[in-house]
């Protein structure tokens, strides 16, 4: 048998062999490309989004950092402000203090008692003798602030000489016990700025010496509570004997948080920081 000879491709033949094997590199070229192309769309927009996300935490700690050095700046200049404040009573004479002194605290109750009927509020020689006996006393102890008996009576009778609320009398809205109780501290006993000989009723409704004995009793509260102003107005507002069962633990334990929020011993712990920084808190702010 003969062999068969292969046959020779035509030009026409190899030119279509030749455009199959472009196209076939071009699809596989185009296949890769588009697998480039998706690679660095996605890896396109997990960096615009890292850069989102890297720019939204530099904006907000930049933010944080302005807010911070703001209030620690803002502090600094309070402190500042509460310094030279301090500095500056610190020099007044007594008679200046006490000028200054009665001046507020006439602004105080004529304020808080516009509105109110004559009959149940201090005419102006009667906020004078309270101003007195608050001076008288508070000006012979460290221990108690001007404006803390103040701020109580604010909150309990707002300044009512004629106040009563079922065994509450007076001015301080004192119980007789309690009255009683105070009379016979040792402050009160001892040093003439304080001295008050219980008389029942007639000591409670007589508002300067209800005032010595309100001082008083802060004065032994503060000495009982190390000098803590808020645990003081908190066991006049509440029971002492309680609060020191309860809460006090040798002074490591802490005032309620709910009693902060509501109630007479919040408002009245508000007014007295108001009081002592010179300032008269607006009535609709109660």
């Amino acid at each position: 048998m003969t062999e068969e000879q292969p046959q020779e491709k035509t030009p026409q033949q190899s030119d279509v062999e030749a455009l199959q094997r472009m196209l076939a590199a071009d699809a596989t070229n185009t296949g890769s490309n588009a697998t480039l192309i998706k690679t660095f769309i996605a890896g396109f927009a997990v960096s615009v989004v890292i850069c989102v996300i890297v720019g939204v935490v530099a904006i907000r700690a930049v933010a944080v950092m302005r807010d911070t050095y703001q209030k620690n700046t803002e502090s600094v200049i309070l402190a500042r402000s509460n310094m030279e404040s301090a500095n500056a009573w610190e020099q007044l004479s007594p008679s200046q203090k006490r000028e200054r002194l009665q001046d507020q605290y006439f602004q105080i109750v004529r304020y808080y008692t516009t509105n109110v009927a004559p009959n149940q509020k201090l005419n102006d020689d009667q906020i004078q003798s309270t101003f007195n006996s608050l001076w008288d006393t508070t000006s012979r102890v460290t221990s108690v602030n001007f404006f803390l008996p103040i701020a109580y009576m604010k909150v309990k009778t707002n300044f009512n000489p004629a106040f009563s609320n079922g065994y509450q009398s007076g001015i301080v809205g004192f119980y007789f016990k309690e009255a009683d109780q105070a009379a016979n501290l040792n402050r009160v006993k001892t040093d003439q700025a304080f001295q008050v000989v219980f008389k029942g009723s007639e000591t409670l409704l007589n508002s300067d010496m209800s005032i010595k004995l309100l001082v008083a009793e802060f004065d032994d509260l503060l000495l009982t509570f190390n000098g803590r102003v808020d645990w003081a107005l908190y066991a006049k507002f509440t029971n002492v004997y309680d609060v020191m069962a309860k809460y006090w633990k040798d002074g490591q334990g802490q005032i309620p948080d709910s009693a902060f929020k509501t109630g007479d011993f919040a408002e009245a712990y508000k007014y007295y920081n108001a009081f002592k920084n010179w300032t008269i808190p607006s009535k609709q702010d109660k």
